[in-house]
């Protein structure tokens, strides 16, 4: 497995170039890639829940799961912001929804006939059980449900801010509704997951409000304040690993998602990634890898057959895992457009 995760960042790295276009800071190229590199890393972060590894290693895929989403919330508040101030946002919201709901009854059906064709049954009883202890059927699918809740905050506050309350920023509105979404999740002792980097969404929009200042200012001290941020992650991501108080150790991991995400909007200044036609497919299909990674371990390794080899089960689950979101992708897209086709 580590040599696979190796070989993966290999992959990844060897299509960065440093960027001479100053004024083409954060590309969409640059966050397709982001989302293509990160779609990875969540795979191998749920991967070592199926393989057996050494502390060390184990250490950091542990981490790379809630480090990895802060990425991906980051670049969705920062793409939903600027959407919105393109003046999309007609219909923008339910669209999208309508999308991740289809996708996750695809999925759900996809697991549902594995699950029965391996057990005989459907359990709804665990589902229940599951679902009230924030667990969902499909595998780490909380972040679908999470998204549709802060898409719908979201939209719901550009709202607001334009037609009541003009005076109000966007980000007053989403950082309460943030510490009530927390405090909510918190107090139902729901995974931390589901709300420890929500913050970076934040992040994303201030980013987008602010990106000229923000690009003005990196530029003038780009190695101290790069520097600043790398301290700051390393100091609190140490300081994560040790037994802690529970709250000590949360707001840890939000400045660690906070500055790692932030670590990454960067290195966007000063390099760019050469687009190539494997990494727009995985950023295309990354919610779907997301989804159908957990499937594609259960198929490798069960109680009929187990893939024993650790490098064998890692590529194949890969592979697996991006042919069935790619499948997934293409058959909920066409169902999406033929149904909005059927509306107007």
């Amino acid at each position: 497995m580590n040599c696979v995760f190796i070989i993966i960042i290999i992959l990844f790295a060897i299509n960065l170039r440093t960027n001479k276009e100053k004024d083409n800071c954060l590309s969409l190229d640059w966050f397709n890639a982001q989302r293509a590199f990160f779609a990875m890393m969540v795979v191998f972060h749920h991967m070592v829940k199926y393989t057996s590894i050494s502390n060390f290693p184990l250490t950091i895929y542990e981490n790379l799961g809630y480090l990895s989403v802060s990425v991906f919330f980051l670049i969705s508040g920062y793409g939903l912001t600027l959407k919105y101030e393109n003046g999309r946002q007609n219909k923008y919201i339910a669209r999208k929804i309508i999308l991740l709901v289809l996708e996750y009854i695809f999925v759900f059906g996809l697991y549902a006939i594995w699950n029965i064709l391996l057990d005989g049954y459907f359990d709804i009883q665990q589902l229940k059980s599951d679902f009230e202890q924030g667990i969902l059927y499909v595998d780490n699918s909380w972040y679908i449900l999470a998204i549709i809740i802060i898409y719908l905050a979201f939209d719901a506050f550009f709202w607001l801010k334009n037609n009541r309350y003009p005076d109000n920023k966007l980000i007053i509105w989403m950082s309460l509704f943030g510490l009530v979404y927390s405090i909510l999740l918190i107090y139902l002792r729901w995974g931390t997951y589901w709300y420890v980097s929500y913050w970076a969404f934040v992040a994303g929009i201030v980013l987008r409000e602010n990106k000229e200042k923000f690009i003005r200012v990196i530029r003038e001290k780009q190695n101290v304040i790069m520097a600043v941020d790398i301290v700051i992650f390393a100091i609190c991501f140490i300081g994560s690993l040790f037994r802690i108080p529970w709250s000590i150790n949360f707001v840890l991991k939000v400045i660690c998602s906070l500055s790692f995400s932030l670590l990454f909007v960067f290195l966007g200044m000063i390099l760019r990634y050469e687009s190539v036609p494997s990494i727009k497919l995985i950023s295309k299909i990354s919610l779907e890898i997301y989804l159908l990674h957990g499937l594609a371990f259960r198929i490798l390794r069960n109680k009929l057959w187990f893939v024993n080899n650790e490098i064998l089960f890692s590529i194949c689950s890969i592979a697996i895992c991006v042919c069935l979101a790619f499948l997934v992708n293409v058959a909920t897209g066409y169902l999406f457009r033929k149904r909005m086709n059927q509306k107007t």
